[in-house]
This record gives C-alpha cells, structure tokens and sequence, in this order.
C-alpha cells in the first residue's frame, strides 16, 4: 500500500487498490486472532490508508462496499468486484478418474451429492451428514472428496450411515470428471466474512462442469441466485438443507440439465480471464 501510493504520486498516475482478503479480518475470524494484537493494529492502520488514498478499489467479493463504509465512514469510495475466474485452456485439458477409483466410490443408479474441496472448519460438513441422517432411507448418496483436519471427525460421525462416502482427494485435473459423475454439487462456508459475499473458484469448478449447486450459507449472495442454478439454505440448518435435496432428487433430468446448463452458461459469459481482464481495463477509464 505505502509502495502504490508513493508510486502514484511520483509518476502521477492512479493508484489502485486490490483486495482479494479482507485482512486483517479474515485473520482475525479465520485466524483467531485478537484485533488488539500489535500486527493486527498494523494492518489496520494499513487497510485504512489504502482505502482512503486508493483512487480505484477492487475486489472479489461483490459487498466489499459495505465494509469499506465501515472501516473508512462511508468516506465516498467506490468498490468494483472483479472476481475469480477461469482460463478455458485448464477445462481443455482435463484427465480422467482411473476406472477402480469409479467403481470403489462412486456408486451407480444413485443420485449422488458431491462436496470436493478441503475439508475443514472453514467449510464445515456437519450439517451435510446431519442431512443424510435425515435422507438415510432415500436413493440418495453423499459423496465427500478430499482431505483435511476435520475428515476423520466427520468420518467417525457418519459412521452408521451406509449413505455416506469419503474418497481420497483427486488431481485438480480430474475434478471435472468428477462432477460429471455427480448429480449435484454442494458447499458450505460459515464465517461473518460472508456478509461480503465470496468468491469461489469451488464454484467456478461446479458450474463449470454443468451442475446444479445446493449451498447451505448465510452470507451475501451471488453467482447461485444470480444464473438461477442452484439454492442456496440458510447455514447449519439440516432439515432445511434435506428437503433441498430430496427436491433435487425428485426433478426429472431434463429439470437438473437445464439448471446445470445456466450454471455453464453463466460461467462462460462472465468469468473468462479475458472477460474479467477487460472489465478492469474499463475501470481505468471510471
């Protein structure tokens, strides 16, 4: 931030702002961290003068408005979203799951609820297994690929539960296959960082490979709602996010072809790098 703003002033030109965390809060939800803490008292005297001194602020998150008003008072700065994105050449070039991998975990004639990512406390899965307890005597499997530090506790969780599969995380590369397989994604994400929406590459992945998303979060929304391809439920409520489920169950393929589709649509006409890039270019001309 120093270094920007010295540099703008030396060749005059405009100094822009780019924030793809909010620290130091995402250190301090995330983190645990005191905001007492010397460093952390730093870092906000630094978020603040970038805020105040940026000619342009960017983000990922489409609500980074709302607290850029809290930290700086509404001091008239306007906050522009250029969120994550995808490069075409990546899905071009996609590998697929080895056949024992297929037929060890990913059973046939199910239909099948996929989470593929960390698993961790930042995305916490417990109210997934709660789900299935619900669902335990439907044609429905919950598939949990990955690994993490929270993996075993949901493991030992769900142990009575025949519905619920963990399979080894997989190469970046072959997650699309994955999907594929699937008949819809799911997410969660707990955090008062929500409240400023996210940015997930988790969900260019999902509709990417053309599925419905089912997401149990609380926080500002966007992409889901916005290409109608997908629900979201209010976070850790397990009936609520059940009788999400079993609605997707019961659609007929054309129904879950046609919310994967706006899903892929979505993605391709927005979130290209080559899109994205010529977005910020315009904002040099705000």
């Amino acid at each position: 931030v120093l270094n920007g703003y010295y540099y703008s002033k030396k060749y005059k030109c405009k100094f822009v702002f780019e924030v793809r965390d909010i620290w130091p809060l995402s250190i301090i939800e995330l983190g645990g961290y005191s905001r007492n803490h010397p460093f952390i008292l730093f870092l906000s005297m630094i978020e603040k003068l970038g805020y105040k001194k940026a000619d342009i602020l960017v983000g990922t998150m489409p609500n980074l408005q709302e607290h850029v008003d809290n930290i700086v008072g509404g001091d008239l700065k306007k906050c522009y979203t250029i969120p994550q994105g995808y490069n075409p050449a990546f899905y071009e070039n996609q590998e697929k799951l080895d056949e024992d991998y297929i037929n060890q975990y990913i059973p046939k004639n199910k239909f099948i609820i996929t989470y593929a990512g960390t698993i961790n406390k930042n995305n916490p899965l417990v109210v997934l297994i709660e789900s299935a307890k619900i669902l335990k005597d439907e044609n429905i499997v919950f598939l949990i690929v990955g690994d993490g530090n929270n993996k075993e506790y949901l493991k030992n969780l769900s142990k009575d539960l025949p519905n619920v599969i963990f399979a080894p995380k997989i190469p970046k590369a072959k997650v699309n296959h994955l999907l594929s397989l699937s008949s819809v994604c799911f997410d969660s994400f707990s955090s008062t960082l929500a409240k400023y929406g996210l940015s997930r590459n988790k969900w260019i992945d999902y509709m990417f490979a053309k599925k419905p998303i089912i997401c149990s979060y609380s926080g500002y929304k966007n992409m889901i709602n916005e290409s109608n391809s997908g629900s979201f439920v209010d976070f850790g409520n397990s009936k609520l996010l059940a009788d999400e489920i079993l609605k997707y169950s019961n659609m007929s393929e054309k129904e879950l072809k046609e919310y994967g589709d706006r899903a892929h649509n979505y993605i391709i006409e927005n979130r290209s790098f080559k899109i994205l890039a010529e977005n910020y270019l315009n904002l040099f001309n705000v």
